[in-house]
């Protein structure tokens, strides 16, 4: 059956809103010395802490695991000669890392997200010949513009194999990088008001 998404606040836009208190009364003050028609309060308490710990933790992880191989925390992975495929499904969909056993990347994004119906694809290349450990040498992402319009979404990653890459979007280069081992990479990428914009950052 149509829930039509919400008691207080009805409409698709409100799908999973959630309120701290309600005021059961057609209005009324609350403790908070402040009026209120019936409904939920607009402010929020002890939820919005968890709200923040889980806006700064969700993240999609690919680790190798030493019963089950490689697997996706919070995503679907399917792994190919030299590839790693993954859809995150963390419900952020800005953070990627990958840890093997001698091996570490990571991918963040500060605003936007993950295209939902697109992998992330880490290219790699493996450091033994058992395929135990890979090394990310390239990432291929679609990036959701989330406010559709024209706008600089950063992106940080750290654990690149090569020290020089260049960037891609929409197939167009727009920059060369520098990689420094075991530091961090910022590249600012400009979004049209495309939905979806591709970007690559392959060795240069």
């Amino acid at each position: 059956a149509d829930s039509n998404y919400g008691y207080w606040y009805p409409g698709k836009e409100n799908d999973g809103a959630s309120g701290w208190a309600i005021t059961p009364e057609k209005y009324s003050g609350m403790w908070i010395r402040q009026d209120n028609g019936r409904g939920s309060w607009p402010y929020d308490g002890e939820i919005e802490l968890g709200y923040g710990a889980a806006l700064r933790t969700a993240a999609t992880i690919i680790a190798d695991d030493p019963l089950f191989g490689w697997i996706a925390y919070g995503g679907r992975l399917e792994v190919t000669e030299g590839r790693f495929n993954v859809w995150p499904q963390d419900g952020l969909r800005q953070r990627l890392h990958l840890v093997g056993r001698d091996s570490r990347f990571h991918l963040l994004l500060e605003r936007d997200g993950f295209a939902a119906n697109h992998p992330v694809s880490l290219h790699c290349e493996y450091s033994d010949t058992a395929g135990n450990s890979s090394d990310v040498i390239g990432v291929s992402i679609n990036l959701e513009n989330r406010s559709r319009d024209r706008h600089e979404v950063i992106a940080r990653l750290c654990g690149l194999n090569r020290s020089r890459y260049v960037v891609r979007v929409e197939g167009e280069l727009i920059q060369d990088i520098d990689v420094v081992e075991s530091e961090w990479s910022v590249i600012p990428i400009e979004l049209s008001t495309r939905d979806v914009v591709s970007v690559e950052i392959q060795a240069g």
